[in-house]
């Protein structure tokens, strides 16, 4: 008897719990306003859906200098970056046999650091890395230029740390000089509209 006592309230207060929950609504996945950490920000970019890599793309950029060393992070991921915001349509065709044309997060990264030291997401037509000896070659984004680029970015980060971004601007050290790079329509005064990438 004493038992079927305990069965009993078992029961009843399921019931209550129950009703209480009962017509709630399912939570929805994170908005990117809710979104409250940079590491969750920056996984955004390989988001396979191109609106919510874009609008973490406006979002990241709108960080500037704090969100750097989490986009170092990104180093050696090669997630395809789907969003579309970071190229220019007329200049970026990916091609399957060319590894080089795909632009991946860590590429995605290191254009977003470039974007942040110029104060300028549009300072290129396409995230794609040449130097002004191999600008006609159209492996971009190879292995061997990530490295490169890397390097360069790397040992900008230090300087970063140690003088801060208003003295390596003062100084013209962009993140890219020191692997005399620059992504593919370099053009830090371009004027196109940031709201391309929130279409």
């Amino acid at each position: 008897m004493h038992y079927i006592g305990q069965i009993s309230i078992f029961l009843v207060v399921f019931s209550f719990s129950f009703l209480e929950s009962w017509g709630q609504p399912v939570r929805a996945p994170k908005l990117i306003s809710e979104i409250n950490t940079d590491d969750e920000l920056i996984k955004m970019l390989g988001s396979s859906i191109p609106s919510e890599a874009d609008k973490s793309v406006v979002q990241i950029f709108s960080m500037r200098e704090k969100v750097i060393g989490h986009l170092m992070n990104l180093k050696g991921n090669d997630t395809i970056f789907m969003g579309t915001c970071l190229t220019n349509p007329d200049d970026y065709v990916i091609d399957t046999l060319n590894e080089g044309t795909a632009v991946t997060v860590e590429v995605a990264a290191l254009y977003l650091i470039s974007a942040i030291y110029y104060d300028n997401l549009v300072f290129a037509t396409v995230p794609y890395l040449a130097g002004d000896a191999d600008i006609r070659d159209s492996r971009y984004n190879t292995k061997k230029r990530k490295k490169r680029a890397w390097k360069s970015v790397e040992k900008w980060f230090h300087e970063l740390q140690a003088d801060g971004l208003k003295e390596l601007r003062r100084r013209e050290l962009s993140p890219l000089k020191f692997a005399n790079m620059q992504f593919y329509g370099f053009n830090p005064t371009r004027k196109r509209a940031p709201s391309i990438c929130l279409r």
